[in-house]
């Protein structure tokens, strides 16, 4: 990581120290399977949700702790609705294919 940004880096881990489900680390994309398009400067902020579907939001704002906190909360919370949406999503799909298993064992058993 860029000496100039180690600074904020480390004033941004103690701002959201407490938030329920963040991490802040370094990692290096080049070193590591990422697949991610660098956008931005160097080195960049980027913002792994947790959800099913890989995703990374890049962050090019300002870099000051106001821009960067407030693109956290915005995309933590777009993030939690979105994970609302894959879990109904992935429970809609379980039920479809227990559905379809049920009637394949009927067609069989009438055989």
């Amino acid at each position: 990581m860029s000496r100039a940004v180690f600074p904020l880096w480390e004033e941004l881990a103690e701002v959201v120290k407490d938030w329920e489900g963040v991490v802040i680390a370094q990692i290096d994309a080049s070193a590591n399977d990422i697949n991610m398009s660098m956008q931005g400067s160097y080195p960049s902020f980027c913002l792994f949700p947790a959800l099913y579907a890989e995703r990374v939001v890049v962050y090019t704002g300002k870099r000051n702790i106001k821009d960067l906190v407030r693109f956290m909360d915005k995309e933590m919370k777009k993030a939690k609705r979105d994970r609302v949406k894959e879990d109904e999503d992935r429970r809609k799909y379980i039920e479809t294919l227990k559905t379809e298993e049920t009637k394949k064992n009927k067609s069989k058993d009438e055989l």
